[in-house]
């Protein structure tokens, strides 16, 4: 009984712990993997280790945290507050196609990518859309670059987005949840019960999946800051539009405007007839109104009755 209370209360001090940190904000699942620790001399082990009846459930290490290349770049060219910047350009070029491809080149030269590239129409009407991720600190000189190429700059902008807070609450909740897992790991190498082994299992399992969580935004913040987003859609210089409409004649345009005249005709007609064929009807109608009214004017010029 006194095992039990203390393995109780270990994990109501791990929560706590775990309450303490910020709540993560959109996060990110990534897998883990479970692997086998050694049994320690004098304990029952974690679970999942060899006993008598043989492994219960895999055991949850505490895991390392996962390199992060985006990192230094990201502060390098940030210094202490981690800025996701994204851009717009629409250009008007001469050739849509070479336009294209020097975005491509452009992006590829200073350490970008493209993200996707489309392309729509053929000859002088054809447009494109190309998406490019650019290192922060050359964003700037990209922009610079590609309104070069253009004959006109139709439309031009850029945002920022701060999320330094949003990555240092993260941090915070890593290191409270790292902690709680510490504590909760400690308090199943010690636990006796199967209902005590199962329940701080549990914990450890959604501590850890928290933990990948957490870790997997922070990871798609440092991506995001580090690489600016550009979307440039580019068009033709020339007006694609002719001064007459291919497929124009002035034969088919008489035929139509014949055509509408006959429809017209036959609407009219349509109306003459529904109105015949229901002149019963509405004559009647007419009738006794005006009987009515002939009586009612009758009956005015009679005056008041005398006394």
């Amino acid at each position: 009984m006194r095992k039990s209370a203390l393995v109780v209360t270990g994990l109501l001090l791990a929560l706590a712990v775990v309450a303490c940190g910020p709540p993560a904000t959109r996060p990110q699942a990534e897998e883990f993997q479970y692997a086998d620790t050694a049994q320690r001399p004098g304990a029952r082990g974690p679970v999942g280790a060899a006993g008598p009846a043989g492994p219960l459930l895999p055991a949850l290490p505490i895991a390392t945290p996962a390199p992060r290349p985006y990192a230094s770049a990201l502060y390098a060219a940030s210094s202490e507050r981690m800025i996701v910047r994204n851009g717009s350009l629409s250009l008007v070029v001469e050739s849509v196609a070479t336009a294209a491809e020097e975005v491509g080149r452009i992006a590829s030269e200073v350490g970008g990518f493209v993200v996707s590239s489309s392309l729509q129409g053929e000859g002088k009407t054809t447009s494109a859309q190309v998406a490019i991720r650019v290192p922060v600190d050359r964003f700037d000189e990209v922009l610079s670059r590609l309104r070069k190429l253009a004959v006109r700059v139709a439309a031009d902008s850029s945002v920022g987005q701060d999320v330094t807070q949003e990555y240092s609450d993260l941090q915070a909740q890593v290191r409270n949840l790292e902690a709680a897992e510490t504590q909760l790991q400690r308090i199943m190498d010690r636990a006796d019960r199967v209902e005590d082994v199962l329940q701080v299992y549990r914990e450890l399992v959604s501590t850890r999946g928290q933990i990948e969580q957490a870790k997997g935004r922070m990871q798609y913040l440092e991506r995001t800051a580090a690489m600016s987003s550009i979307m440039v859609d580019l068009r033709p210089a020339s007006n694609p539009e002719p001064l007459v409409r291919e497929g124009w004649s002035p034969a088919a345009t008489s035929k139509d405007a014949l055509r509408g005249v006959t429809a017209w005709g036959q609407g009219l007609v349509s109306a003459l007839i529904w109105i015949g064929v229901f002149s019963p009807f509405w004559l009647a109608g007419l009738i006794a109104l005006g009987v009515v009214g002939l009586m009612a004017r009758r009956r005015m010029r009679g005056g008041p009755p005398q006394p």
